[in-house]
């Protein structure tokens, strides 16, 4: 037996058996520091690479995560330790919640702003500390641009208040007078097209007389 050969084979096989346990040895590494620092624990709601979702399970390889669809996400523990981790339940299944709304330029901003806070404070879900806030955010295009913050003690069992303060919020203010713009389009034919484009040339002509 040539031991040349054979030790130059073993030499060749180590370095693949090397290069194919890196990712392996890399992930059970990062499974043992996850579970050492706990960043996140099974049940946390947490967002990364672009999925949310519920940690299910927390293995030494890699972490499952299933979404608001049911499935199930597999992530390996060497990623999660090299990119961002947004836990939203760390600690406390308490959150903030926020909801946009624009209304006209005739609306008044302190009856809004009322209004806004009403709403929030009847939810049966919104905590009364930290208290509810609003913020007139901006001058918008078409709308007086507002947003009412506010937190909720379970982040489980309260998800579906937003919509309900949604559907809330537009009958008060349909009650009180406050539209909520929207942008409008207005489209033409081609006859009524060309009736204008004759109507704005007749105009330049009559400019360029006087």
């Amino acid at each position: 037996i040539d031991l040349t050969s054979l030790a130059f084979i073993a030499g060749a096989l180590s370095v693949g058996i090397g290069f194919g346990l890196q990712d392996v040895i890399k992930n059970l590494v990062a499974g043992i520091i996850i579970l050492l620092e706990r960043p996140f624990r099974v049940g946390d709601w947490v967002i990364m690479n672009g999925e949310e979702g519920k940690i299910k399970q927390i293995n030494i390889r890699s972490t499952e995560m299933e979404t608001f669809k049911r499935s199930s996400v597999i992530i390996p523990n060497a990623t999660l330790l090299s990119s961002s981790v947004t836990n939203l339940t760390h600690g406390d299944n308490m959150s903030r919640q926020s909801i946009k709304v624009g209304v006209s330029y005739s609306s008044d901003p302190e009856k809004v702003k009322q209004i806004l806070l009403d709403c929030v404070k009847e939810h049966k879900d919104v905590l009364k500390t930290p208290a509810p806030y609003v913020l007139f955010t901006d001058f918008g295009a078409s709308s007086l641009d507002f947003e009412v913050r506010f937190y909720v003690r379970n982040l489980w069992e309260s998800w579906p208040a937003p919509s309900d303060l949604r559907y809330k919020i537009f009958k008060k203010f349909a009650e009180n007078g406050i539209e909520i713009p929207f942008n409008q389009l207005v489209v033409y034919n081609g006859d009524k097209a060309n009736e204008m484009r004759e109507l704005a040339n007749e105009q330049e002509i009559v400019k360029s007389e006087k």
